[in-house]
């Protein structure tokens, strides 16, 4: 699945009311300590552009960056795997 697919269901969720309802998108960060995973919830997304999303605080969040959106243990969608990546 690409960008358009994650956007189209990023919008789906959010004007549907179910982004509200515990939707996460669950993403990779990059820090001084190494990679890490952070989990926002859907409601928290300020804009869903064609490249990437952006927060409220205006941090631009590209798609190639989002691992995971899942409701409580249902995943929505995931990423393709990168080679040599689990």
């Amino acid at each position: 699945m690409g960008g358009n697919e994650l956007r189209d269901l990023l919008n789906r969720l959010r004007w549907s009311g179910a982004g509200e309802a515990g939707a996460l998108v669950e993403l990779r960060e990059r820090g001084e300590a190494g990679e890490s995973v952070r989990a926002l919830p859907v409601a928290a997304l300020a804009a869903i552009l064609p490249a990437g999303v952006t927060l409220a605080d205006g941090t631009f969040i590209p798609y190639h960056r989002v691992l995971t959106v899942r409701r409580g243990e249902e995943v929505l969608w995931r990423a393709r795997r990168e080679h040599g990546k689990a």
